[in-house]
């Protein structure tokens, strides 16, 4: 049998039916659970706040030094104001670096999902930095050793019994039950491994031993007098916490958003119910990105997505012609109630390196 020449052997060559990379895809994220999308047609506008201590104040049905009896009418305690900041991020397009480049890698389109990934972490960050801000989540709880929600041996860590002080105070503040809890994964885990947990649901749900811990067991033992079915969402989204510069491909520090932080709140309702609306925040977008080049047949614009846009104009100073790609965002997180949520802060010791690495000290 004639050996195989050394020349007739496979030249490697670059396999180009895929790129080896990640897919960036949640569908648990505090700036679209804790913020829905509502529209706003200007980057700044003003809500109207009802004077709710006047209203559920007592008023004696009797008649003043007049003789009439008393007058009651809709109050005021002013307003709220939203300003929503312009990002934008460019991508430059190369009809021949198009062309010349191999199918796999596609630039324009690879391009375009690095800036709406980078558009998405950081509306995320900006959702997380309000909800981490003591000044503005008022209603708070910051557990310390041993009450830690990942002491899951220690008798003072009790979970359940937190989080069931959190969903009272948002009900007896906004007559609302709690429509999410907001768990980082790492904290997740130990919940399934609390010892106090595993008790309570053997001994106050009756579940065999060998069931798992899971969100529908957390809801039920906090009660459904407290909390809608599902609003147990773990959050398991996480971003490359390391400076840009200098670069380095193998860089790499994954962290969560959320930190070492549990968020319970009522959420709103984009638009009201009949007018009115008690619930925690909103996302509020710039509905009129349509209009920044109003008929400009040179630019393509394609918009939607809660406030991200995508416009393209034609570039004439790249050699061979192009484009610029502008992908804008117009959003941000707006707390209209902030009764309406409970924060609880170091609910994970997030200096315990052994079991979560540096994932919750963002």
């Amino acid at each position: 049998m004639t050996a195989l020449q050394i020349q007739a052997r496979h030249v490697l060559k670059v396999e180009s039916r895929y790129a080896v990379a990640r897919r960036f895809k949640s569908d648990v994220l505090a700036s679209t659970i804790l913020f829905p999308a509502d529209a706003s047609e200007f980057r700044s506008d003003l809500v109207w706040v009802e004077d709710t201590a006047y209203t559920m104040r007592r008023q004696p049905a009797i008649a003043g030094p007049d003789g009439l009896y008393p007058t009651v009418q809709f109050r005021t305690a002013g307003q709220l104001q939203w300003d929503i900041p312009l990002r934008m991020l460019r991508i430059i397009n190369s009809d021949l670096e198009n062309a010349d480049t191999d199918p796999v890698l596609t630039p324009r389109q690879r391009n375009l999902k690095v800036a709406l990934f980078k558009h998405r972490l950081e509306r995320e960050i900006s959702a997380w930095t309000v909800l981490k801000n003591p000044a503005v989540m008022t209603h708070n709880v910051t557990l310390g050793p041993g009450a830690r929600f990942d002491d899951i041996s220690s008798t003072s860590s009790d979970p359940i019994a937190v989080m069931q002080q959190g969903a009272e105070e948002i009900m007896r503040e906004t007559g609302l039950k709690v429509t999410d809890i907001m768990i980082p994964q790492p904290i997740m885990r130990k919940l399934k491994q609390h010892e106090k947990i595993m008790s309570y649901a053997v001994n106050k749900l009756n579940l065999s031993k060998d069931r798992e811990i899971d969100g529908e067991i957390i809801e039920r033992l906090i009660g459904y007098d407290y909390v809608e079915p599902g609003a147990v969402k773990v959050e398991s989204f996480t971003f490359n916490n390391t400076p840009d510069s200098p670069y380095s491909a193998t860089q790499i520090s994954q962290a969560y958003c959320t930190g070492p932080n549990v968020i319970m709140a009522a959420r709103a309702v984009p638009g009201g119910t009949d007018g009115d609306d008690n619930g925690f925040g909103l996302g509020k977008y710039m509905a009129l990105l349509q209009k920044a080049m109003p008929d400009d047949p040179t630019v393509q614009i394609a918009t939607g997505n809660d406030g991200m846009g995508v416009m393209e104009f034609p570039n004439y100073d790249i050699a061979g012609g192009g484009t610029t790609t502008q992908v804008i965002s117009l959003w941000a997180p707006f707390v209209q109630n902030a009764k309406a949520a409970y924060a609880i802060f170091s609910a994970a010791d997030a200096s315990d390196t052994a079991s979560y690495g540096t994932s919750l000290q963002f």
